[in-house]
């Protein structure tokens, strides 16, 4: 028995060593991923420290890498996804100006800047150009002169290097009520400095404007007309204070100048025919006299209406000629603000070897060279 008990003691003690050492076996794994953990923690929280206070500081820095997939942490720098090079490309392909272009990546300051600053007049210029090749909308700028033009007025700002030294910390620190230690702060910008990239910001957009419908170009018609009657009744106006100085001289015995007998003639004839016309609301006169100018009026506000379904007398192939004998007529007329941009004028050059004066025969568009 003695024997036996002393194997079985041995046995036992065998099998309390392994127990013992499975334990400690397992205690250091425990521990060992407990240490994993921690760092894994720790450099969690130190990341997300130096992200919430990057933010904070400075929130037009370039972000820190992400802690989700390998795909989040690649920078495609701009919203669309493209390569700065690519978009260039299909920019000029667009007829954007490589000039144009390179005046927004050069205000940029870093490549990633650079693409984002790219990306908005890409996706502008395409937004754009799909709309003026869809048919739906009036024809207009070329897409390359339109981006050139929104380029010129857009307001481009120039990238800014911020150096932090201890001022820089010490105001920085105030304001956050916050201290950072020096491995602080290498962590959070270990050049020492921050680069605040360029933008762009566009003053105005490329607006495209719809073809009107039958609806609202019925409308046009009828307003089209009250603003050929106002012009034609400003015109008059005019003609009507004029002829009362005239009136108050010929009461006072002042004898008029050939000049303004010349100019009188014209405007009691022009009273009869303007005079007639406003109170009937005769379109066919006044639109053939004023229809260009109404008709420009119109458009400005309204581009979407198509001229040539307005009334045939605002066509300008229908616009009236007004004739006048010799040019001293047409300059005292001129010279009265009695003719309106867009109004035909035709008259006789003066030639003294022919027997009524009478030479070439010149025919002008008031406001046009």
């Amino acid at each position: 028995m003695g024997m036996w008990g002393g194997i079985r003691q041995g046995l036992e003690t065998f099998k309390k060593d392994k127990l013992d050492e499975e334990q400690m076996e397992i205690r250091r794994g425990q521990e060992e991923r407990a240490e994993k953990a921690f760092a894994l923690e720790e450099e969690a929280a130190r990341l997300e420290f130096l992200k919430n206070t990057r933010n904070l500081i400075n929130p037009s820095a370039i972000g820190l890498p992400s802690m989700g997939s390998s795909n989040s942490k690649k920078s495609g720098g701009g919203s669309s996804g493209l390569t700065t090079k690519r978009m260039m490309f299909e920019l000029q392909e667009l007829g954007v100006g490589y000039d144009d272009i390179m005046k927004v990546v050069s205000n940029a300051g870093t490549p990633a800047a650079s693409n984002r600053m790219l990306s908005k007049i890409h996706k502008k210029a395409f937004d754009y150009n799909t709309g003026i090749n869809s048919g739906d909308y009036v024809e207009t700028t070329p897409t390359g002169e339109a981006m050139a033009s929104l380029i010129s007025d857009a307001i481009l700002t120039a990238p800014e290097e911020i150096i932090l030294d201890d001022a820089w910390w010490e105001d920085t620190e105030k304001r956050l009520d916050s201290t950072f230690n020096d491995d602080q702060r290498n962590d959070l910008y270990p050049d020492g400095r921050i680069i605040v990239p360029g933008g762009i910001a566009f003053t105005r957009d490329l607006g495209l404007t719809e073809y009107a419908s039958i609806t609202d170009t019925k409308a046009a018609r009828g307003i089209v007309e009250d603003i050929t009657v106002d012009i034609a009744a400003k015109v008059l106006g005019k003609i009507q204070t004029l002829q009362g100085d005239f009136l108050i001289k010929q009461r006072e015995n002042i004898p008029l100048t050939a000049s303004e007998i010349k100019l009188k003639a014209y405007m009691d004839d022009q009273t009869t025919i303007l005079s007639e016309a406003i109170d009937i609301k005769d379109v066919n006169t006044l639109g053939r006299l004023y229809g260009n100018e109404a008709t420009n009026f119109l458009l400005k506000a309204n581009r979407g209406i198509q001229p040539a379904l307005l009334p045939p007398e605002y066509n300008k192939e229908n616009q009236a000629k007004i004739f006048f004998e010799d040019r001293e007529l047409l300059f005292l007329v001129m010279n009265a603000g009695l003719l309106n941009d867009g109004q035909i004028i035709s008259y006789y050059l003066r030639d003294d070897t022919k027997p009524n004066k009478n030479g070439e025969l010149v025919t002008k568009v008031i406001g046009e060279e």
